[in-house]
C-alpha cells in the first residue's frame, strides 16, 4: 500500500524547516507588537533565559521520570532532577511551607490538567486508605474542566448537564443532581463558590452514603480569577462532621493561574496555601504568569502523600513511580528553575505590581461605559460582560467587536446570573487577563475601540 503521509525518501532539512515556518505563521507570538490584542489567553511571552535553558536540555533527552522529591531516580539525569527539586522547593516555600525538603513532595507536570488529575487520584486513594467506602468530589461550577475529566476517569461521575440556548448568547443550564459522586456548587456574583450551597451539596452527598469527600477549591478560577472562601468551606465541613463523624476529606486547591500572582499581591487572600493545615495539594502553572515555556505545570503536595499512588517499576533504578506522566521532560524542569531563579521574588513582585497598574488603567477606562459590567477578582484578571439593559443593536455591535479575531484574542464563557424553573440562567462573560505582553498602548487601543463602537452608530 502506498503511504499517504510518510515521504518515501525523506525531506531535506531546508524543506522541513520551510514547512515548520509556514506552520508558525498562524501561531500567537506574544513578542510581536503588531499581533492582535491578546486578552483571554493565560500564557505570555516566556523569559528568554527560560527558553535558552529549555533548548539547552533538549538534545540530551533528559527524562525526569519518578518524583524527584522522594527518591533520587535514574543517575544519568541527576542534574536536571536536582533543578526540578529546587524549583519545586521554591514554589512550596512561596506557598507556605517552612521546610520544603522535609515537607514537600511533587513534580513538574505538562500543565494544570494533569496536576488536577494527580490531586484527584491522590485524594481518592488516600480517602480509601483512611477507610472511606464511597468517594465524592465537591467543587464549584467554575472549577476547571479537568475536575470533570478526573471525576470521569476515576469513575466518580461525569458532571452531566442539560443546556438550552437563549437569546443574546445566554444559555439555560441544569446540572445532574444525586446520581453520581460529582457535585458542582453554585457561585456568588463575583465567581466564588457559594459556601451555603456548598454545605447543602455536602449534606446531600453525605445523606446519599458518600463518606469520602474530595474538595477542589479555586485560587484564581480559570475564567475570571475568583478565589473561593476556603475558611468558610472548612467551617461547613467541620459542622457536617458533627452529624457524620466517619466523613473523611481531602482538599486540593487549583491555583494554576493565581498561584504565582496572589502571593505577591498585598492583602490578597492566602488562606488556600500550605500554611492552612487542611490543604493537601495544590496545582500551579509556571507556564502562565511564571513565564516559563510550555509545557510546565506543577503538582505540590505534603511529604508522604505520594505513597498512596506509588507503583513499583522493575526497570527503574529505584523501582518506584507515583506520577501520571511517567516519563517527563527534564527541559521543562530546568526552564522552571531558570525562570524562578532569574526573576527572584522581587522580579515577580514588580511584575505583578505592573500588571495590577495596567489592570487599574483598564478598569478606569471601562468605567466610562455603562453598557459594560465588570466582575472583578483579587488578581490581574476580571470578567467583562455586556449589561443586561443594553439594547439589541448595541449588544450586537459590541459582540462583533469583541469577537473580531483579526484584532482580538478575547474569549467568553457563561456564568450564572439567575434561576428560572430549576434552570441556571447564564450570560456570556469575557475573560480579561492582564499579562506581561500587554502595555498601556494596547490597553488604550482596546478602550478606544469600545468608545468608537458605542459612538459611531450605523445610519
Amino acid at each position: 500500500m502506498k503511504a499517504r503521509f510518510w515521504p518515501e525518501d525523506g525531506m531535506d532539512d531546508e524543506a522541513v524547516m520551510a514547512r515548520v515556518r509556514e506552520a508558525l505563521d498562524g501561531i500567537i507570538d506574544h513578542r510581536d507588537p503588531g499581533y492582535p490584542l491578546i486578552l483571554s489567553f493565560p500564557m505570555t511571552r516566556p523569559l528568554d533565559i527560560a527558553v535558552q535553558a529549555f533548548q539547552a536540555v533538549l538534545p540530551r533527552q533528559a527524562n525526569n521520570i519518578i518524583t524527584t522529591t522522594n527518591c533520587d531516580g535514574e543517575p544519568e539525569w541527576a542534574g536536571t532532577r536536582e533543578l526540578e527539586r529546587q524549583a519545586l522547593y521554591m514554589a512550596a516555600e512561596l506557598l507556605g511551607m517552612q521546610d520544603p525538603p522535609a515537607q514537600c513532595d511533587g513534580y513538574i507536570t505538562p500543565g494544570g490538567t494533569e496536576s488536577v488529575l494527580q490531586g484527584l487520584w491522590l485524594g481518592r486513594n488516600r480517602l480509601i486508605q483512611s477507610g472511606a467506602r464511597r468517594i465524592a468530589i465537591l467543587t464549584s461550577v467554575e472549577a476547571h474542566y479537568a475536575v470533570m475529566k478526573g471525576a470521569d476517569l476515576l469513575g466518580i461521575g461525569r458532571g452531566a448537564r442539560d443546556s438550552l440556548p437563549m437569546d443574546d448568547g445566554y444559555v439555560a443550564v441544569k446540572y445532574e443532581r444525586g446520581r453520581t459522586g460529582l457535585a458542582l456548587c453554585p457561585i456568588l456574583p463575583d465567581g466564588r463558590l457559594n459556601p451555603e450551597m456548598f454545605y447543602e451539596e455536602l449534606l446531600a452527598l453525605l445523606a446519599e452514603g458518600f463518606d469520602g469527600i474530595i474538595v477542589v477549591a479555586n485560587a484564581g478560577s480559570a475564567h475570571i480569577g475568583a478565589v473561593d472562601d476556603l475558611p468558610a468551606m472548612q467551617a461547613y465541613l467541620e459542622q457536617a462532621r458533627g452529624d457524620f463523624p466517619d466523613m473523611q476529606t481531602y482538599i486540593h486547591v487549583d491555583a494554576a493561574f493565581g498561584g504565582l500572582a496572589l502571593p505577591f499581591i498585598e492583602d490578597a487572600p492566602l488562606d488556600w496555601t500550605f500554611a492552612t493545615p487542611a490543604v493537601d495539594s495544590i496545582t500551579l502553572d509556571p507556564h502562565k504568569f511564571g513565564m516559563a515555556p510550555a509545557p510546565a505545570g506543577m503538582f505540590l503536595t505534603r511529604k508522604g502523600h505520594m505513597d498512596s499512588v506509588c507503583h513499583m517499576i522493575s526497570y527503574l533504578h529505584e523501582g518506584r513511580d507515583d506520577t501520571i506522566s511517567g516519563s517527563r521532560s527534564g527541559a521543562a524542569a530546568v526552564a522552571c528553575w531558570a525562570a524562578f531563579s532569574a526573576m527572584g521574588r522581587s522580579g515577580y513582585r514588580d511584575l505583578v505590581a505592573r500588571m495590577l497598574e495596567l489592570k487599574r488603567l483598564l478598569l478606569k477606562g471601562l468605567a466610562q461605559f455603562p453598557q459594560l459590567e465588570v466582575i472583578d477578582s483579587p488578581q490581574n484578571t476580571f470578567g467583562l460582560c455586556i449589561a443586561e439593559s443594553v439594547d439589541p443593536p448595541t449588544r450586537s455591535r459590541l459582540g462583533e467587536l469583541f469577537n473580531d479575531s483579526s484584532r482580538y484574542v478575547l474569549r467568553y464563557s457563561h456564568l450564572p446570573v439567575g434561576t428560572h424553573e430549576g434552570w441556571d440562567v447564564c450570560r456570556p462573560v469575557y475573560k480579561v487577563l492582564v499579562m506581561p505582553h500587554l502595555d498601556e498602548a494596547k490597553v488604550g487601543m482596546f478602550i478606544a475601540d469600545i468608545a468608537s463602537c458605542l459612538t459611531n452608530e450605523p445610519d
